[in-house]
């Protein structure tokens, strides 16, 4: 086992920065912040869980859901999506719009 104690912590590298292991566990009494001047990725072969007391704010250009390539997932496992069966529209008027009295 190595510990280490201090005040503060810092490690700088010029180069990458690698972590292995069985499990990884980050605790903080404070904040926890993860900034990228580049991309950033997340992936699991199991769940995802996200789990505020507050607000979850996502900010983007554009917010893509299920926009990947599906070839790691068993689609054909999963339910089917059925839209419930529709009442008829009235039709409209001449007009194109709502009938009103004029």
């Amino acid at each position: 086992m190595l510990s280490l104690s201090g005040a503060k912590l810092e490690i700088n590298s010029s180069d990458s920065v690698n972590l292995n292991c069985r499990d990884l566990n980050i605790n903080t009494t404070g904040s926890l912040n993860l900034a990228s001047q580049g991309s950033l990725a997340l992936s699991a072969t199991g769940n995802i869980t996200a789990k505020a007391l507050g607000n979850t704010d996502i900010d983007a250009q554009v917010v893509n859901l299920n926009c990947g390539p599906r070839t790691d997932y068993n689609d054909d496992a999963l339910p089917k999506f059925v839209l419930p069966d529709m009442p008829a529209l009235p039709p409209q008027d001449s007009h194109g719009g709502c009938s009103h009295a004029h």
